[in-house]
């Protein structure tokens, strides 16, 4: 009995051994190689480290040029790769100037029309003009505006502008200054005629030529200012301007109606440096006709004036200066008004000649 318990005994043990999962033992033999594994290449990579040490101490100890050199090889690999980097940045930088170089120096199209500046003029709607095309000049005919000041434009519509009409100004507008500027070559006769208003006339055209009685009778005018660049100044053109008190004459004027300034009382009189003549034919005489003479206080004639005629400035002048040598006196000397004072500079010449000490002289300083 006792054997057939040992023997049951046996074959339960042989059985739970074989009904074991085989997948339990696949595992575990798995972790088991893994392990092994790692080991092995931890061992191997400790081995190789050790080996590379070992090799770089032996080469630095048996050839150290040998080793200093090859740890400049490994510098200069890592300097190369930096450098292009830098020249590759570098390219792309100088690229990228070169094209905005290109953008800005390509051609810009010339501006084909006049450059000026009328930013201060009068706008042309205040005027009545015409344009000519053909001879690309416009022609102002009436100011029609409402301004005081009024700036007449160098330029309209592109053409410069060249002339202003006659009765340009009504006798009842309200100007009071009006400035001619470089483009205008001619105010035409009674272009300002009568304009009771107009206190300030200036000018700054290079070639002006001023006709007939253009401004005669604008009795408030008191501030005339004639630019260098008048040429010509009509017959009564400032006629009757009975406020006006100071005239200083461009050297450019080389013509002068009779009766330009005449009717009116002349305080200050000057010329401009560089006149060599102040002819018999002067504007500062009454027009013909005329009952009222100029009543002159004070002219002052330039050094450069070297002929004067002896009735330049009428009867009744009463004081002369002389900037320069005495010049040539021309025409009748009983015409030159006896009891008017000449003064002249010290250190001038001529004033010993017979014609010039027949009148009243005293030096000057």
């Amino acid at each position: 009995m006792k054997k057939i318990l040992i023997f049951v005994v046996i074959f339960v043990m042989i059985m739970t051994s074989a009904c074991s999962k085989p997948e339990d033992n696949e595992i575990a033999t798995s972790i088991d190689e893994n392990v092994q594994a790692d080991q092995s290449n931890d061992t191997d990579d400790t081995k190789t480290e050790q080996t590379n040490d070992e090799t770089i101490s032996d080469l630095s100890e048996k050839d150290p040029e040998k080793y200093n050199n090859q740890e400049k090889t490994e510098e200069n690999k890592v300097n190369t790769e930096v450098t292009d980097n830098e020249q590759e940045n570098t390219t792309e930088n100088e690229s990228s100037d070169l094209d905005k170089n290109m953008v800005a120096e390509q051609p810009v199209e010339e501006n084909t029309e006049p450059t000026y500046d009328d930013s201060d003029a009068t706008p042309a709607s205040s005027f009545e003009y015409s344009v000519d095309k053909d001879k690309k000049r416009v022609s102002i005919i009436k100011f029609i505006g409402n301004e005081k000041e009024v700036v007449i434009p160098n330029y309209i519509e592109g053409y410069p502008v060249k002339s202003l009409g006659m009765f340009f100004c009504n006798t009842d507008s309200s100007v009071e200054l009006v400035i001619i500027p470089e483009n205008i070559e001619i105010i035409h006769e009674q272009a300002f005629y009568g304009c009771k208003n107009l206190k300030t006339v200036i000018t700054k055209s290079e070639n002006l030529v001023i006709k007939r009685s253009a401004f005669e009778s604008c009795s408030s005018l008191n501030n005339l200012i004639l630019g260098e660049g008048v040429v010509d100044v009509g017959a009564s053109v400032f006629r009757h301007c009975t406020s006006l008190r100071n005239i200083h004459i461009p050297s450019t004027l080389n013509k002068c109606g009779t009766g330009a300034f005449g009717g009116i009382t002349i305080e200050r009189l000057t010329f401009a440096d560089g006149i060599e003549t102040i002819g018999s034919s002067s504007c500062f005489v009454p027009a013909y006709g005329e009952c009222t003479e100029n009543s002159f206080k004070t002219v002052f004639i330039p050094a450069s004036v070297k002929t004067i005629a002896t009735y330049s400035f009428g009867e009744n002048l009463q004081e002369i200066t002389f900037l320069g040598d005495a010049p040539e006196l021309v025409g009748e000397e009983e015409w030159f008004p006896k009891n008017v004072i000449i003064k002249y500079m010290k250190g001038t010449k001529g004033w010993d000649d017979p014609k010039w000490k027949s009148f009243n002289l005293v030096e000057t300083k």
